[in-house]
């Protein structure tokens, strides 16, 4: 590692010299050219480099090659370089006319079977390390009370379980970490459900559904690359979890590349409560999407970002309060081969990590930007201090 950063020094120092080390840097935004709103999650990237678009739609971008590919479905492609982007604060993205109307997709459990059987070909089931960035926000009644960014390198000894891996490994090598958060009394409540990493990965490879209990239909699209397969899980009560979302599949390969599904009740009132400690609690909605890239390489699909939304319901000494726990990835480099040296436990709560703020690390990075509600939240702490116990490793 020391290596490594002491060559990117000296690549930084020889710049002036060598015009092919040259290293290129934009900032901008990324709106609809229809509606004039950002666009989160847009993917910016060339052969070495990538990053995406926060949720206020902004960028930056760093990378020793001319040359950048912004995409996201539903948009036209931009092929672009560096001297264009800086010329222009806003970059606008055009939309794909898709059709809204639906059709039954023809011997749609077999469709999806098909693309089962080709998981084992499409996807890594041996052992393999990630460099990912994490984001998880804690929001109570709409307002962040707790949020921290990490970069941790994972080992996993495959991407799925399947009958050859009933049961997943993670190693964990925190390397970053950025967080803030208040605390108030009632502490157990506002750490109720939170993820440990395990739990975490395993949400992100949560993506198949038994065609035996889901009915299917396509979406026309525009793009003959993809194919579009909307899917709602059968339920039989008011009682049941409902399960709707879609599959984007590859046409080229038959293989996944964005999942995305949430929970759907007909009516959350007939949702049990759990109880413990005086405090009753249950799950009202979650969300999940998952976009997958190929690795040219190993010729495999890795997870390049998700989203995950749990909303839980607490009671506490009779006040109803809304819970919002939000995690986003974003991986950086895969199919690590060397092995991860782990230093803090899969199975552990991901807000229990402590490790040293490195201010020129976050301020150079261009992955995780802070957006305006985070902004926001940083400068509010001090007027916090009277009504809560302030917490961060980080003064900005």
């Amino acid at each position: 590692m020391l290596k490594k950063l002491y060559y990117l020094y000296i690549l930084f120092v020889c710049i002036t010299t060598n015009s092919s080390a040259q290293k290129y840097t934009t900032k901008n935004i990324i709106v609809d050219s229809n509606t004039q709103k950002p666009i989160s999650n847009v993917n910016i990237f060339n052969k070495i480099d990538n990053t995406i678009t926060n949720d206020d739609g902004k960028f930056i971008f760093n990378s020793t090659i001319d040359s950048i590919e912004i995409s996201h479905l539903g948009f036209e492609k931009l092929i672009t370089n560096f001297g264009d982007l800086r010329k222009r604060d806003t970059v606008l993205l055009k939309q794909h006319v898709i059709p809204l109307n639906e059709v039954d997709v023809t011997s749609k459990e077999a469709y999806i079977q098909t693309v089962y059987n080709r998981v084992n070909d499409n996807f890594p089931y041996f052992e393999y390390g990630e460099k990912v960035f994490l984001r998880c926000i804690v929001k109570k009644n709409n307002e962040i009370i707790k949020f921290q960014d990490i970069l941790l390198d994972v080992g996993r000894n495959s991407i799925f379980t399947s009958p050859n891996f009933k049961n997943i490994v993670y190693d964990i090598k925190i390397l970053n970490l950025r967080k803030a958060g208040i605390i108030s009394k009632s502490k157990i409540e506002e750490d109720f459900g939170l993820l440990s990493f395990e739990n975490l990965f395993k949400w992100y490879s949560a993506i198949f559904t038994n065609p035996k209990n889901y009915s299917y239909s396509e979406e026309m699209t525009t793009d003959l690359n993809y194919k579009k397969i909307n899917f709602r899980r059968k339920v039989s009560s008011s009682m049941d979890k409902g399960i709707e979302g879609y599959y984007i599949i590859n046409n080229n390969d038959l293989s996944f590349y964005k999942v995305h599904y949430n929970t759907v009740f007909d009516n959350i009132l007939d949702i049990p409560f759990n109880e413990s400690k005086g405090i009753k609690w249950r799950t009202i909605g979650n969300e999940l999407e998952v976009t997958f890239n190929k690795n040219i390489q190993q010729d495999k699909y890795f997870i390049n970002n998700g989203k995950l939304k749990n909303v839980v319901e607490v009671i506490n000494n009779d006040v109803r309060s809304t819970y919002e726990a939000s995690y986003q990835i974003l991986t950086t480099q895969s199919f690590v081969t060397q092995k991860i040296n782990s230093n803090y436990s899969s199975t552990k709560d991901i807000f229990m990590v402590d490790f040293n703020y490195d201010k020129t690390f976050w301020f150079s990075q261009n992955q995780l930007l802070l957006n305006n509600e985070l902004i926001n939240f940083i400068n509010s702490l001090n007027d916090k201090k009277k009504q809560y116990k302030i917490y961060s490793n980080f003064t900005e």
